[in-house]
């Protein structure tokens, strides 16, 4: 039985005031667009349908964008959307960076400001690392998409005890491994050996299926990505003395600039380390956004 909004309902949705919370996900955002197209139309008649020139929706559509998309297109995007049932409006002021202002979060800004702070925190976090990723791949002409659940060649991660899973992975088109798994430490701060325990405890087990189970991880890169520069250099010291068995990384991004700053390619046992994508020369921030 289908369970997507009748146009009655997506006209409530859009009485609900909504408050602009976290940095928009543009990967999301492009998807969503992609989506309400459909396989029938083309961009510039999608376009049209929305009142906005088709160059503005395959900005978004390609993750050109750099701020949210206004109220009155995301209305018109869910009102012509050749696909109302694979997401609403909600999801799409969600990917947007907005959540109503009546929501159970909101409540907790003010009746729990601490929690509310490192959940909005987080979410800023990976919403920064999947647009950084998004524009270094894009600004080398990669063909992409992303995922919520880390992948190996064509399955789901088998969760081993209390793994973590990871925060989200990129299937990068026609290149081995195909898909790239990342796992970020989400602590702003450098704090000496307790961050050091943090993340050996977030993801030993990752490190202990590498040893004794690598075939879980055929078919995937994994990368630890950190926002805090001291602790980057910590894990690559940490790590300089071991190798591994399958393809992993540690990558550092400036959240504050959204830029990614470096990623080291750890060492196998094998020797037979893959390259880096990010490797491969980039268009400048001014041919890729306005070519």
């Amino acid at each position: 039985m289908d369970t997507y909004m009748s146009d009655k309902d997506h006209k409530e949705e859009f009485l609900i005031e909504y408050v602009e919370r976290f940095v928009p996900d543009i990967p999301t955002l492009a998807r969503y667009i992609k989506l309400a197209k459909g396989p029938d139309r083309t961009m510039e008649e999608f376009a049209k349908e929305c009142n906005v020139s088709g160059s503005t929706l395959s900005r978004i559509a390609n993750g050109k964008i750099t701020r949210r998309i206004s109220k009155d297109l995301a209305k018109a995007i869910i009102e012509n959307s050749a696909n109302k049932n694979l997401f609403d409006y909600r999801m799409l002021m969600r990917a947007n960076g907005m959540v109503p202002a009546n929501s159970h979060s909101e409540q907790r800004v003010s009746e729990e400001p601490e929690t509310a702070e490192w959940y909005y925190g987080e979410k800023n976090t990976l919403n920064t690392v999947k647009n950084v990723m998004s524009d270094e791949l894009s600004r080398r002409d990669y063909m992409f998409n992303f995922g919520r659940v880390p992948m190996t060649a064509g399955r789901m991660i088998r969760r081993i005890n209390f793994m973590r899973r990871g925060d989200f992975t990129v299937r990068v088109q026609g290149f081995e491994p195909a898909n790239w798994n990342f796992y970020i430490d989400y602590d702003p701060v450098y704090r000496g050996e307790e961050s050091r325990r943090s993340w050996v405890k977030d993801w030993s087990e990752v490190f202990l299926t590498d040893i004794w189970a690598k075939e879980q991880f055929e078919g995937a890169k994994s990368s630890f990505v950190f926002i805090n520069e001291e602790t980057y250099a910590d894990f690559i010291s940490f790590i300089s003395e071991r190798k591994v068995n399958t393809d992993m990384s540690a990558i550092y991004i400036n959240v504050e600039e959204s830029k990614l700053i470096a990623e080291t390619i750890l060492p196998k046992n094998s020797g037979k380390a893959l390259p880096s994508l990010l490797e491969k020369p980039a268009q400048s921030e001014e041919e890729y956004l306005y070519l």
